[in-house]
């Protein structure tokens, strides 16, 4: 399952997604967020799904 199907799971829309995790103080947009799916979870947004302990979400990276 990836990041994106873990949101929309937890989340159920791409408006709440983007309420979530804000960039630059403001939400995302519910098309950018939709973006995600083709193009993959942004770097900032998968760190911050690895530190909440809400997503069952590990990082590779980390």
């Amino acid at each position: 399952m990836t990041l994106f199907e873990i949101l929309k799971q937890k989340f159920k829309t791409n408006t709440a997604i983007g309420r979530r995790f804000p960039r630059k103080g403001k939400p995302r947009s519910s098309q950018a967020v939709g973006k995600w799916e083709s193009r993959g979870v942004p770097e900032d947004v998968a760190i911050l799904c690895h530190l909440d302990e809400d997503i069952p979400y590990s990082h590779p990276g980390l």
